[in-house]
């Protein structure tokens, strides 16, 4: 008997590239890795001049990349009929046909991202969607960090991405990263949503610091979310930090800086876009702190700053879902956060709570719990076994 087949779509390449990456692309490039080998997986991707990483493809029995959309096309049809732009460019005929077909020749179909759902409708067979955070949900959560024509248009945007996300077809299985996403989603559109909360690959330990102690900031800088917590944590909290540490140092380091991030850079201050490594990042400081007053989904940066065995200093909105962890210290607050790093600083305190280490969440168990709504979605439609 031959192996079940999945195809995988992606609204990405699969990727942990350090600059065109991000936590949506970062997904399927564990997922798939991670997926049983008694799996046969097709890959459908969408990106303009990247390669499929190795690792990735070497697990596909085959794999295509389709080309994004000139923007001119798109961008007219996002304002006009309020689709999203990243759907817009990838809402070809030639994308449809191969979701079509493909699908066919599959067993189950899995759509990986927002800007991928819409393709939803030309699947045939079982589907599964991840929808990553759902874009109604950002798009209402952004129209609050701005205000006036720009808070209404976003607050318009998500309205008609929630309408248009109520036309998913009702025999998918949806799928978020975080349980009250989960929630406030299947509230929203009236069906079930499953939420499965990504892994964490492994990193060895932080080191003891020689040197000044530093405090880091991680993740996408191009993220609304993150760009407010990088100015909270340059413009609020560290002038107070400084009237006692003023040797203490300050790095924020992701993906991508938004031009307004780059400016806090400072004598204290390094910004670094794009790095490598962010293992490396979070070794050489001395504490990690998430000011984050916004966001949705779970905080990756957070829990591989907890896998490290970094003091994790983190607002309750940072640690959304988090599980306790002596590592992590859960606070809000100007004065409660600045008072927790002198804590870990003034070594009155390693972290957050006493009590065992949990083990960090594997992207093996991830990519289990996809198969099983994939195989659950297979038995709902009937399709017990492999294709002939």
């Amino acid at each position: 008997m031959s192996l079940p087949r999945l195809l995988y779509v992606s609204e990405s390449v699969p990727s942990c590239d350090p600059e065109h990456g991000d936590g949506s692309s970062m997904i399927p490039y564990e997922v798939i890795q991670a997926m049983s080998a008694t799996v046969d997986i097709t890959l459908l991707a969408f990106g303009d001049g990247m390669r499929v990483p190795p690792a990735v493809a070497d697990r596909c029995v085959s794999h295509a990349t389709l080309p994004l959309r000139k923007l001119a096309a798109p961008m007219m049809r996002a304002a006009v009929f309020g689709e999203q732009l990243g759907a817009q460019q990838r809402a070809s005929v030639a994308a449809h046909r191969a979701v079509h077909e493909l699908s066919r020749q599959a067993d189950v179909s899995l759509i990986h991202g927002p800007h991928a759902a819409f393709l939803a409708r030309s699947v045939v067979g079982p589907l599964v969607v991840q929808v990553v955070d759902p874009w109604s949900l950002r798009l209402r959560m952004e129209a609050g960090l701005v205000a006036g024509w720009r808070s209404r248009y976003r607050g318009l945007k998500a309205r008609q991405a929630l309408s248009i996300e109520r036309t998913l077809p009702g025999g998918a299985r949806l799928l978020t990263i975080s349980q009250a996403d989960a929630l406030s989603w299947s509230s929203a559109i009236g069906r079930r949503v499953t939420a499965i909360p990504n892994g964490v690959s492994t990193t060895s330990p932080s080191r003891p610091q020689l040197g000044p102690p530093t405090v880091c900031f991680t993740g996408s800088l191009s993220y609304p979310p993150n760009i407010d917590s990088a100015h909270f944590l340059i413009r609020e909290i560290a002038p107070l930090l400084w009237k006692t540490h003023p040797e203490l140092r300050f790095v924020i380091a992701g993906r991508q800086p938004h031009p307004s991030v780059l400016l806090l850079a400072s004598e204290r201050v390094t910004v670094l876009g794009n790095v490598p490594s962010m293992h490396e990042v979070l070794q050489a400081a001395t504490v990690a702190v998430f000011p984050d007053r916004f966001g949705l989904g779970i905080r990756n940066c957070v829990s591989e700053a907890i896998a490290a065995g970094l003091p994790t200093v983190a607002t309750s909105t940072a640690a959304r879902e988090q599980l306790v962890h002596p590592a992590l210290i859960v606070t809000d607050g100007l004065v409660p956060l600045v008072d927790a790093v002198l804590d870990v600083i003034d070594g009155r305190t390693a972290g957050g709570n006493a009590g065992p280490v949990p083990p960090a969440r594997s992207w093996d168990a991830v990519a289990s719990e996809y198969w099983a709504h994939c195989l659950s979605a297979m038995g709902a439609s009937g399709a017990h076994s492999p294709r002939a």
